[in-house]
């Protein structure tokens, strides 16, 4: 089905699709000036993410961070 169970220490189970990303964008969430969790984007095609997608999900992470402050 393309999908599988990943388990990581200290968060929940959850079902990511199975393929080799070729390009990865991760924004760090922070809550008090800790980390407390990363909006990780994975893609199978290379060279995927632009500066302009860092910014667009960099500016919603900053959304979900206030919106759990």
């Amino acid at each position: 089905d393309g999908i599988r169970d990943y388990k990581v220490t200290g968060v929940q189970t959850c079902a990511l699709p199975i393929f080799d990303s070729m390009s990865e964008l991760v924004i760090p969430l922070f809550r008090e000036g800790r980390v407390f969790g990363v909006l990780d984007l994975d893609s199978p095609v290379s060279n995927r993410f632009s500066a302009r997608h860092e910014e667009g999900i960099a500016a919603l992470a900053r959304v979900f961070e206030a919106s759990v402050a």
